[in-house]
Parts: C-alpha cells; structure tokens; sequence
C-alpha cells in the first residue's frame, strides 16, 4: 500500500468517526461537506478529462444531494423546507441535464456556488437554535 492510498483510508475512517459522532445538525454539515468535496474534485476530473470520475463524482453528489432532501422536515419546516427542496431538485435536475448536454463545467459550479451558500448559511445556526423548529428531521 502506498502513502497516498494509505492517507486517502485515514481520511475515510476520520469521516466514518465524525458522523458517528456528530449530532444531527453536524451530519448536515458533513453532507454538505462531502457535496462540496466531490463537486470540486469534479472540476479537477472534467480539467484533465476523466469522464468516467467526472460521471462517479456527479452521481455522488446527486445521492448527497438527495440524501439532504430526504432530511427536510415539510411539515415543521414549512415554507423553508419547500424552498430547500426545490433548490435540491433544481440542483439535481442541473447537474444532470448539464451532463447530458455537455455543459458539466458551467452545472458543477453553478451547483457548487449554490450548495456552498447552504452550507455557510447551515453553518450560521447559532447552537442555542439548533433542533428548534428546524427544517431538518433529527
């Protein structure tokens, strides 16, 4: 095993520990985190021209994506649950018509920029605040 693949297990298993750890407004977070991971290394994949680790990276993210969806609360979430899922969809539906129409490059930043904002914004919930009448289950 070389030092790469050996440092690249190192930081599965640390991501493995800090979701089991994690509360639910934390594993949010760690969604949005792995969403970003992936979008940027998409970039990486798409630069080089990796098709098949572009095409791996956009259906990860599309299955983050999704999981953060399937968190949303509708019914305590109201208005703002509505709006975050549409967004996901939005973002869904971007990153997969702009992989059928060969427009990848301008899809994975517009979907980057786009889940970064959440993420900043997720991230801003002051502590006292988290799991009062919020948008995700947990």
């Amino acid at each position: 095993m070389t030092n790469l693949q050996a440092l690249d297990e190192y930081k599965q298993v640390g991501k493995s520990s800090g979701a089991a750890y994690a509360d639910p407004h934390q594993l949010i977070q760690l969604l949005y985190d792995g969403a970003l991971d992936r979008l940027a290394q998409a970039l990486c994949a798409i630069e080089v021209g990796d098709r098949a680790v572009v095409n791996r990276l956009v259906s990860e993210t599309v299955g983050i994506v999704e999981g953060l969806d399937e968190c949303l609360d509708k019914e305590a979430g109201g208005d703002l649950a509505d709006n975050l899922h549409e967004l996901y969809v939005y973002v869904i539906r971007r990153l997969l018509m702009g992989n059928l129409n060969n427009d990848l490059t301008g899809a994975v930043e517009e979907s980057k920029e786009l889940l970064r904002e959440l993420r900043e914004a997720w991230a801003l919930i002051p502590v006292d605040m988290r799991g009062i009448n919020t948008v995700a289950k947990g």
